[in-house]
C-alpha cells in the first residue's frame, strides 16, 4: 500500500489512544484526522478507523454510512482489549513493515532506577520496548498527567454522584489509559470496577473508591519520578 496516498479518518476519545495511532500512521505516511467523537462532516477519507469503545459500524447513520460507503470509504475497527499491540494491529490492517519496538539502550539507561520501583504499579521494562519513540513515550506519560478526565478530581467527583454510569465513564476510560502506560495494578482494579459497574453493583463499586485513588496517586508519582530520571 502506498500510505502517503491515504487519508484517514480515526475516531477515539481517550486521549492517549489517539495519539499513539495517529502517531504511528503519520510516521508511515497516511494524513491522519482525529476526533473524540463520529463528526457530523467529514468528507470522504480512504479510511474510517473507529474505537471499539465510541460506537458500531452499525450505529453510524445509515444515509451517511451509504454515502460514505458509495464514496469508497473503507471501515475498520480498532480492537481496544488489554493485550492490544498496536504496531501488530495496524501491520495487519495496512500491510506495513514496523520496526521491532526494542532498544537495548533504553533498557540500560534507567536499569537502576527500575530496580527501587514495584513493577506491578508501572512496568518500566514492558513500557520502554512498547515504543521505539522515546519523544513518546514522554508525551504518553504527560498526557496521563494532564488529562482532566482522569484526574484525581474527576474521580472523586464521579463516585460522589453515586452514579454507575458516571463511574463507569471516567473507570473505563482511565483504563483506557493504564493499558498503555502497562501500569498492570492499577489496569486490574479498574477493570474490577468496570465489571462491577456492568453488573450495576453500585455498592461494591462506591467500596473501590479509595483503592482507586491511593493506587492512582501511586501511580502518579512514579510517572513523575520516571520523567525526572529520564
Amino acid at each position: 500500500m502506498n500510505s502517503s496516498k491515504q487519508s484517514i479518518i480515526l475516531i477515539e476519545r481517550n486521549v492517549i489512544l489517539r495519539r499513539v495511532y495517529a502517531k504511528l500512521l503519520r510516521k508511515f505516511g497516511f494524513k491522519v484526522r482525529v476526533f473524540s467523537t463520529l463528526p457530523k462532516a467529514s468528507g470522504f477519507p480512504d479510511w474510517m478507523l473507529i474505537s471499539q469503545s465510541e460506537c458500531t459500524i452499525e450505529s453510524i447513520d445509515n444515509d451517511k454510512f451509504k454515502a460514505l460507503k458509495d464514496h469508497g470509504v473503507q471501515f475498520a475497527m480498532l480492537k481496544e482489549t488489554d493485550e492490544i499491540n498496536i504496531a501488530e494491529e495496524l501491520k495487519k490492517l495496512f500491510s506495513l513493515i514496523l520496526p521491532v519496538p526494542f532498544r537495548e539502550s533504553d533498557l540500560e539507561r534507567l536499569i537502576t532506577w527500575q530496580s527501587k520501583q514495584d513493577s506491578d504499579i508501572f512496568d518500566y521494562t514492558e513500557f520502554e520496548t512498547a515504543y521505539v519513540d522515546s519523544s513518546l513515550k514522554t508525551e504518553i506519560i504527560q498526557m496521563f498527567l494532564n488529562d482532566e478526565n482522569t484526574s484525581e478530581k474527576a474521580l472523586i467527583d464521579a463516585f460522589a454522584s453515586n452514579d454507575v454510569n458516571e463511574i463507569h465513564a471516567k473507570v473505563h476510560y482511565m483504563k483506557g489509559s493504564l493499558v498503555y502506560l502497562k501500569a498492570k495494578r492499577l489496569l486490574n482494579i479498574t477493570q474490577q470496577a468496570v465489571n462491577s459497574c456492568r453488573e450495576n453493583e453500585v455498592e461494591k463499586v462506591l467500596r473501590m473508591k479509595d483503592e482507586i485513588l491511593e493506587e492512582r496517586n501511586k501511580l502518579v508519582k512514579v510517572l513523575q519520578d520516571y520523567l525526572a530520571n529520564r
